[in-house]
């Protein structure tokens, strides 16, 4: 993520330079004719996709270990809004695949998953062949 977030900022500030670069026929209130519209082009290209390098975001993975789709639900959107991604699709490619701490909790009638010593992934199977994430579980071992 940090490496895109820098190569989004390097490709914009190339892009601001090739821009500014081929204006240089401008002198007192004259503006020559000579613009060179290919470098003008590339410079766009370079700032659109430098922007979206830098703003982009990483996504949940759609598919277990063992293949099953994931279903996300809005409380569990909410509750990983601050967590690692990368963690968090560590923890649900393990899901089914028994590599993972995968448990029953009878109390809560859900499944659970470790994605660190402190953190649960909380999830149901409602349907065969699909998983419903319910809610991130930052205090479950506090």
């Amino acid at each position: 993520m940090k490496f895109k977030r820098g190569l989004g900022i390097f490709l914009f500030l190339i892009g601001v330079f090739i821009l500014t670069s081929s204006q240089s026929g401008i002198t007192g209130n004259i503006v020559s004719d000579r613009v060179n519209a290919i470098s003008s082009i590339f410079g766009l290209v370079f700032i659109i996709g430098g922007l979206v390098l830098f703003m982009a975001k990483k996504s949940l993975v759609s598919i277990t270990g063992s293949g099953e789709t994931i279903v996300v639900s809005n409380k569990f959107k909410k509750s990983i809004k601050n967590r690692d991604i990368d963690e968090v699709n560590e923890a649900l490619r393990k899901i089914g695949t028994t590599l993972g701490k995968e448990e029953f909790l009878r109390h809560m009638k859900e499944y659970s998953i470790r994605v660190n010593k402190k953190d649960r992934i909380l999830f149901n199977r409602y349907n065969p062949r699909e998983i419903t994430l319910d809610k991130y579980d930052a205090n479950h071992y506090r």
